[in-house]
């Protein structure tokens, strides 16, 4: 799957993207930027895409994407220092505070927040034992809430 790290002032994501049981050799970006929301992946990434495009455009209920499978996906959407939205495969959302975490190296990369490491470091840490979660890591900076 992947590994998400946020802090507060930043966030991080690992860039390993997966087919089936095989290691994309280019890296995936799985950390996205739309009207000012930065939109971090997790999960079937064609998806994830399609749930961004219709969160950004107003999430009309009525309009909410269908897919041929079985919905695999959470996307963590970053409004500010503060405040962020998990939508999960179901299409509801849930607040959470940071420091947050998400993805199959989730629980190595909170433990390294935790510890007093970064966005970034903690996605290189889950990445030293996940075997979904493969360098180099994508960072960003987020606006203060």
């Amino acid at each position: 799957m992947t590994t998400i790290a946020w802090t507060g002032s930043e966030v991080a994501g690992d860039t390993r993207g997966t087919i089936v049981e095989l290691i994309q050799q280019s890296p995936t970006e799985k950390l996205i930027k739309r009207k000012g929301v930065i939109y971090c992946l997790t999960g079937d990434l064609a998806q994830c895409l399609a749930v961004v495009d219709w969160l950004s455009s107003g999430a009309d209920i009525d309009e909410a994407p269908t897919f041929l499978e079985e919905p695999e996906f959470d996307i963590l959407a970053i409004h500010d220092s503060v405040t962020g939205y998990v939508y999960a495969s179901e299409y509801y959302a849930y607040r959470v505070d940071p420091p947050f975490t998400l993805g199959t190296g989730h629980a190595l990369a909170l433990g390294a927040i935790l510890a007093g490491a970064g966005a970034k470091r903690a996605v290189e840490v889950s990445a030293m034992a996940d075997i979904n979660t493969g360098l180099p890591v994508q960072l960003m900076k987020v606006k203060n809430g």
